[in-house]
């Protein structure tokens, strides 16, 4: 298991298109036009295991010390602990390669398998939009994530 950082939005596109309908909320986007942001404030990372594309994990900076997280999981690798471990890789990396304090994540109250994903590998519920998501006409609170580098 090992990520990368990567310029090439291929991979990363690849691994949003698979997972574009159960994270995309309802908003008009059109996932085949959506271009994917490679940037210093915008860093896409490929992970992979066994030496297959596995995920792509997205860090957008919000601030000096605060960088926002986003993964994008292929479902063949969810279940069996190996997307929670390929996250926790990523973080780890992403940390490293940005420098951040603090990691956030906005997860909707619709995905309580993510929400558990973020805890266990070390992210702390910190606060609650509410009504901010909506999926299938459906209003869902976003849960307010981070993780906070000593």
């Amino acid at each position: 298991m090992k990520v990368r950082r990567t310029w090439v939005a291929r991979d990363a596109h690849l691994c949003v298109q698979e997972v574009w309908d159960y994270l995309a909320d309802d908003s008009p986007l059109d996932r085949e036009a959506h271009t994917i942001r490679l940037s210093n404030d915008s860093r896409w990372y490929i992970g992979e295991l066994d030496g297959e594309i596995a995920g792509a994990f997205w860090m957008r900076r919000e601030n000096f010390v605060t960088w926002e997280a986003h993964a994008n999981v292929r479902p063949k690798f969810w279940g069996r602990k190996q997307g929670t471990a390929l996250c926790q890789l990523a973080i780890d990396e992403m940390i490293k390669d940005t420098g951040a304090r603090k990691v956030i994540a906005t997860i909707p109250d619709s995905s309580p398998e993510t929400q558990r994903m973020a805890e266990a590998i070390g992210f702390k519920r910190e606060g609650v939009r509410s009504k901010a998501w909506c999926k299938d006409g459906v209003l869902y609170d976003q849960v307010y994530y981070g993780i906070t580098r000593k």
